[in-house]
């Protein structure tokens, strides 16, 4: 269900920036909640919020920091290489947007995150996942430092605080030709007129630089990573071919 501009919305917005800020950390909108923001004049297109940091973020203090604003961590995915840091981890709060956080790994000029794609951790969990690690990733140059990013305020919502985007959002290389681009709707006095929403075809991020491990220690084995690369970009191309074609 799309989260719409109105106060649910801004309220999120307001407790992402102020909760980073709090955990003096770095961080940015991404994926469907960026989408939202760029293209669909700031509908999300589901009910949370996709956020980004730096791997070897604060962890422990960005957790601290949700909690203070009643949210209550939903699961966290730890490295099973160095267990003070994680890849992903997640906050809920009744009645709010779900707020996902994904730690961004360098690696070779890429930068990748892991999401909670399989959701085999149980709620309350901070542990290493038993199905591996599933990454998928972009060029470090989109979000190799604080120069590259910008603060905005949100379409559609009267306000006076921003939030960090990235100034080239790079939603191409996590949302190939994504006919989502097509929904539109018209807002007016922050009300949204039903009858010009187009319901479309949306498909899930996929990237060309796509790696599965089983641990964190096989980013060391050069050989496999090149193996796990060209069968992401193979599947890549497929998507691409099929999104073309529709």
């Amino acid at each position: 269900m799309a989260l719409e501009p109105g106060k649910t919305l801004e309220k999120a917005i307001r407790v992402i920036d102020r909760a980073f800020r709090y955990a003096s950390t770095h961080y940015w909108l991404g994926f469907g909640a960026l989408w939202g923001l760029c293209q669909n004049d700031g509908i999300v297109p589901d009910e949370d919020f996709d956020c980004c940091v730096y791997y070897g973020s604060d962890w422990k203090r960005i957790r601290k920091s949700f909690e203070a604003w009643g949210y209550t961590l939903s699961k966290a995915m730890l490295n099973d290489a160095d267990p003070d840091n994680i890849v992903y981890c997640g906050f809920n709060k009744e009645g709010w947007p779900h707020i996902c956080v994904s730690f961004w790994y360098l690696h070779n000029g890429i930068r990748y995150y892991c999401h909670d794609q399989n959701r085999d951790l149980r709620p309350g969990e901070v542990k290493v996942p038993g199905s591996g690690y599933f990454f998928k990733g972009i060029p470090e140059f989109f979000v190799k430092d604080e120069s590259m990013f910008k603060r905005v305020e949100w379409p559609g919502i009267q306000q006076n605080f921003k939030i960090t985007v990235p100034m080239l959002p790079a939603l191409d290389y996590l949302y190939p030709c994504w006919p989502y681009i097509k929904q539109r709707y018209l807002i007016q006095h922050n009300e949204i007129d039903k009858d010009k929403s187009i319901s479309v075809y949306r498909h899930g991020a996929i990237s060309p630089y796509m790696v599965h491990v089983d641990s964190m220690n096989q980013w060391n084995d050069a050989h496999y990573i090149q193996q796990e690369l060209a069968k992401g970009e193979a599947k890549w191309k497929v998507v691409l071919k099929q999104m073309r074609t529709k």
